[in-house]
């Protein structure tokens, strides 16, 4: 799922730029400047998003293999998490400090951050509690 929703991001920078774009306010912000139906339509393709995401955790849950106590809380989390990682994969550069107050820029593969999205998911579900 992870590997799936990381390469969706990749090929449609537009959802990442606009799901980035609600993110980037407090939802009471957000909640003041649209209509009552807006709010209602982000709401519904939000939560679509963020169930399909809890089913799984759930079920992981169910057979053992995750000692999740809130799946849906999780779920936010795993999600926003790969919105975060995947701008990087947008950005395609990294920075780093090779020697004191010298940045240096340095090109990332996208297929690297989509590794690395679906292992922090694995490594967050399997240690949250």
């Amino acid at each position: 799922m992870a590997r799936t929703y990381a390469g969706f991001c990749l090929r449609a920078p537009a959802f990442l730029d606009c799901a980035l774009s609600l993110m980037h306010r407090p939802a009471r912000d957000l909640r003041a400047i649209v209509s009552e139906s807006v709010w209602f339509r982000l709401g519904q393709g939000m939560a679509g998003c963020v169930e399909h995401v809890a089913q799984i955790l759930r079920s992981g849950v169910q057979t053992g293999d995750f000692a999740i106590e809130e799946p849906d809380y999780l779920a936010n989390v795993l999600w926003t998490q790969a919105l975060g990682i995947m701008h990087l994969a947008r950005f395609r550069v990294a920075i780093h400090e090779p020697a004191p107050n010298i940045p240096q820029i340095v090109p990332i593969r996208p297929e690297a951050v989509i590794d690395s999205c679906v292992h922090a998911a694995i490594a967050t579900a399997m240690h949250a509690h």
